[in-house]
């Protein structure tokens, strides 16, 4: 079977959405809590929640974009791990 849907996820803090677009331009979208001990659980349990709504799988997938709001967040917050230069 040749994928037909491309879909994308952001992950963030506190969910990840997930969109899906078909071959025909529609657009189906699901947020579920995100997984911030594996980030990836949530993608892939958001994939299979709206293929399933959708009455297909994921091996229709003909991409799969990714982008995280994580980390963009953390360094607007100013929130990472803090540098200190070594003298050598």
């Amino acid at each position: 079977m040749t994928g037909t849907l491309s879909v994308a996820a952001d992950v963030g803090g506190t969910f990840t959405d997930i969109a899906c677009l078909s071959a025909d331009g529609e657009l189906s979208t699901c947020k579920i809590p995100s997984t911030p001990d594996d980030y990836a659980h949530a993608i892939i349990e958001g994939i299979k929640t709206l293929t399933r709504s959708l009455g297909t799988s994921p091996d229709c997938l003909a991409e799969v974009l990714h982008a995280s709001t994580v980390a963009t967040n953390v360094i607007l917050e100013g929130k990472g791990a803090k540098y200190r230069a070594r003298n050598d």
